[in-house]
């Protein structure tokens, strides 16, 4: 899944770190998807953070809200370092 989802999921849907493993025998196809958020004003204000209707008392927010440029920035000042840009947002 991707990062983002993982957020607004409120962790019931996991984002793992990519790798692949090659085969030693026959080739190997890979295919690569990437979603990104428009570049719009609007996207630099939309809040986005945990779904309502997965919250309760016994599963309260894990992260707090955020806007992709705020998302896209700390995640280009970290860098490709393996870790994920998710623990910044914890509450």
């Amino acid at each position: 899944m991707g990062d983002l989802l993982q957020l607004i999921s409120n962790d019931k849907f996991k984002s793992i770190f990519h790798r692949a493993l090659a085969q030693n025998a026959g080739p190997r196809i890979s295919a690569a998807c990437f979603f990104g958020a428009p570049l719009q004003q609007e996207s630099n204000t939309r809040l986005y953070g945990p779904i309502e209707e997965l919250l309760s008392e016994e599963n309260p927010p894990i992260y707090r809200e955020t806007t992709i440029n705020e998302y896209r920035t700390y995640f280009n000042s970290k860098g490709l370092d393996g870790n994920s840009s998710l623990p910044h947002f914890k509450l």
